[in-house]
């Protein structure tokens, strides 16, 4: 379980928190090039080795560990792990998306960082809970196939959903090139090749 920043960091950026991670987990910082073009700060889940320093030092209560996230707030484990992908954490300069359900309104097929991360960045507009549940977890080779619900709450409407979700991700050289969702686990079985 790693440690989540949320809300009340946006337009705060105070940085009690970089200077007492003993990890550097938390960035970007006040001498990073993107510092200046975010609204808040992000902790690293690959990195974060759960010590509680952040919370203590966050003078704004911006700082949480993942499973004591206020449920309105549940969406910043996912929108901290994007900036981290979107960066080049994870995510390879050619990356493709392929959302499914509302996400895949606006475009069918997202690629690269910018147009990725504009598309999460829509999804986080439209659902005040987008939460998953992983049931499944199937190492393919060379893609991980990832089976479980998604539980999500309209920002309009209120309106919730919760069902069957699946995400086959294609990975090279240790880097996030291509991420298909799917509305069932059948499709998303279909596509990689495997039988129930």
């Amino acid at each position: 379980m790693a440690y989540v920043i949320a809300e009340p960091c946006i337009g705060t950026k105070d940085n009690s928190c970089v200077e007492v991670c003993p990890v550097d987990c938390i960035h970007p910082t006040p001498d990073e090039p993107d510092y200046d073009k975010v609204e808040m700060l992000y902790i690293d889940p690959e990195e974060c080795i759960d010590c509680d320093a952040c919370v203590e030092a966050c003078p704004v209560d911006a700082c949480f560990a993942e499973d004591q996230l206020p449920e309105e707030w549940t969406k910043y484990t996912q929108i901290n792990l994007e900036y981290y992908a979107g960066n080049g954490g994870y995510a390879a300069p050619e990356i493709e998306w392929l959302p499914a359900g509302p996400a895949a309104v606006e475009r069918a097929v997202y690629r690269g960082y910018d147009e990725v991360t504009s598309g999460f960045a829509a999804v986080w507009e439209t659902w005040d809970l987008f939460q998953f549940e992983e049931s499944q977890v199937s190492d393919l080779g060379d893609s991980v196939l990832w089976l479980g619900r998604v539980k999500m709450r309209g920002g309009a409407s209120q309106v919730e959903l919760d069902q069957e979700f699946a995400i086959h991700s294609v990975v090279r050289d240790g880097k996030f090139i291509r991420v298909q969702a799917f509305l069932s686990w059948q499709a998303a079985r279909e596509a990689v090749g495997l039988r129930d």
